[in-house]
């Protein structure tokens, strides 16, 4: 976890099509604002600045950084917000938190699930699979969706421990051909 003393509000965004909804509290948790806003720009630039001159430092939550919270989040972040997300909400950006602690955790109504929240400014670009991780990857999976007596590669995985082999081959169920491809493969990256 970061410190986060030296934030004076935490700011959620619940962003819809035409107006967003925003609630901040201070970290005694008295609310500090609470109403809707207007999805444009200069709205967005008036309300978020006089709240920074206000309370100062703003940490801001929205629950749809990649699509229709994306310009809440811009202006945030232009203003000098500090924004978070979390790897859900990355992934979409073409992010990843990229070794950095996350900030907070925030839990669903019923506690049962959680996600941890991470810092926009912190994140990174994803990186593309380089081929020499990729061919392990692809020969493992091929162990696992390759018939061992039909020779048949099939799309999913076979369930080889509990059959021992493929559907058809177990008890003769035709499979469907688009499922498999009929010889196996050789991997058009390794050499």
């Amino acid at each position: 976890m970061i410190d986060v003393s030296d934030i004076a509000v935490f700011l959620g965004l619940d962003v819809g099509k035409g107006e967003h909804h925003a609630t901040a509290v201070t970290p005694a948790w008295k609310e500090a604002f609470d109403r809707r806003l207007h999805n444009s720009e200069p709205k967005l630039r008036e309300v978020f600045g006089k709240m920074q001159a206000k309370h100062g430092s703003v940490l801001v939550v929205v629950d749809q950084p990649a699509s229709i919270g994306a310009l809440p989040l811009a202006v945030a972040r232009d203003i000098g917000y500090t924004t978070l997300a979390t790897r859900r909400q990355l992934r979409p950006m073409g992010l990843w938190p990229r070794g950095q602690a996350p900030v907070a955790r925030i839990e669903c109504s019923s506690g049962e699930r959680h996600a941890w929240l991470c810092r926009l400014d912190l994140a990174k670009p994803v990186r593309p699979m380089p081929l020499v991780e990729e061919a392990p990857l692809d020969k493992a999976m091929a162990a696992r969706q390759t018939g061992p007596l039909s020779r048949r590669r099939y799309v999913h995985c076979l369930p080889l421990k509990t059959l021992g082999s493929c559907q058809e081959c177990h008890d003769g169920t035709p499979a469907d051909p688009k499922a498999y491809v009929a010889q196996p493969v050789q991997h058009l990256l390794v050499p």
